[in-house]
């Protein structure tokens, strides 16, 4: 925790944040040292997924979790996350049927979503927008993979869509 209590929220002195002042937008008390929960739907076949509360990581899990360039807000939701989820998909398989992902109550969050080679998911993230949440999601692409990641926030002004292709 002292590590994350040292990590400070960058100002708009920051480049890549010049245009969000996040202590205004927090106050004080920041995103707190709650923990947000991961819901997720129906796991299709083809997808294998573990909860990071469990001590026991396997290896997929050991391999990228965390390992991801950070700035100062992903830092701090890894140091305080206290659990989440991490999903693989594996080599070659495609899942036809979208995956449903949610984050609930206040707080940091954790998610990592391995797609190995060849394979294809598409992930519909929402959330309920009530509470400030600092949700870390970490996303790693084998050679030609696809992720088409669909963001419903009903706070904002409706659905954002990425999609992310590995072409190496």
């Amino acid at each position: 925790m002292s590590h994350a209590a040292a990590i400070q929220f960058p100002t708009r002195r920051v480049e890549e944040w010049k245009y969000s002042d996040l202590s205004q937008a927090l106050g004080e008390p920041g995103f707190g040292v709650e923990a947000a929960r991961a819901v997720i739907g129906k796991l299709p076949d083809g997808v294998e997924m573990f909860d990071l509360d469990e001590p026991e990581r396997p290896g997929w899990v050991r391999t990228h979790y965390g390992k991801l360039k950070q700035n100062s807000v992903s830092a701090v939701s890894l140091a305080l996350a206290r659990g989440g989820i991490a999903m693989r998909v594996a080599k070659n398989k495609t899942i036809a049927d979208p995956l449903a992902l949610a984050f609930t109550g206040k707080g940091h969050g954790r998610a990592l979503i391995v797609l190995e080679e060849g394979s294809f998911l598409t992930l519909v993230e929402s959330s309920d927008g009530a509470q400030t949440r600092n949700i870390g999601v970490e996303i790693v692409l084998g050679a030609h993979a696809r992720l088409d990641h669909i963001r419903i926030a009903p706070t904002s002004s409706g659905i954002r869509s990425q999609r992310w292709t590995s072409a190496s």
